[in-house]
């Protein structure tokens, strides 16, 4: 069975269909996460759609549906959030409450962002502690 379908169906263990196992030792045989095997399925699923957008193969199948990640693969997958110390919280506070027109990264047009939306989203980030992800699925006006 080729490494795909192994990964397809959640059976593979770290170690697996590797030469070097240097840093791994006390892994090996263990299964793989959630996102290690999504990482997988999505790196042949790109490869084998980059071998038919250049020709090099025959668009024989759909990768995206013969390699999609299976719902109980994806079922695991999910946010990991970490806790931030209080004095590293404290510090990144004060940063962004002081954040100014200086502290932002220049191009030799100008700004990439312009300072305001910046800066409101810092603030949404500081007094939502809400994730990036979730900060950019927020509906247009719902910050006032």
């Amino acid at each position: 069975m080729c490494a795909a379908g192994v990964a397809a169906r959640g059976t593979m263990n770290v170690g697996d269909y590797v030469q070097r196992t240097a840093g791994i030792e006390d892994r090996i045989g263990e299964p793989l996460t959630a996102s290690t095997k999504e990482g997988h399925l999505a790196a042949i699923r790109r490869f084998f759609a980059d071998c038919q957008e250049w020709e090099w193969l025959p668009r024989r199948f759909d990768p995206g549906r013969a390699l999609a990640t299976l719902r109980s693969i994806t079922a695991l997958l999910g946010l990991n959030p970490r806790v931030i110390a209080d004095g590293i919280w404290a510090k990144l506070l004060r940063a962004g409450l002081n954040l100014s027109q200086i502290d932002l990264p220049e191009t030799r047009s100008g700004h990439f962002y312009p300072h305001e939306l910046v800066r409101a989203i810092t603030l949404s980030w500081f007094f939502s502690r809400q994730c990036s992800d979730e900060i950019a699925g927020l509906r247009i006006g719902c910050i006032r």
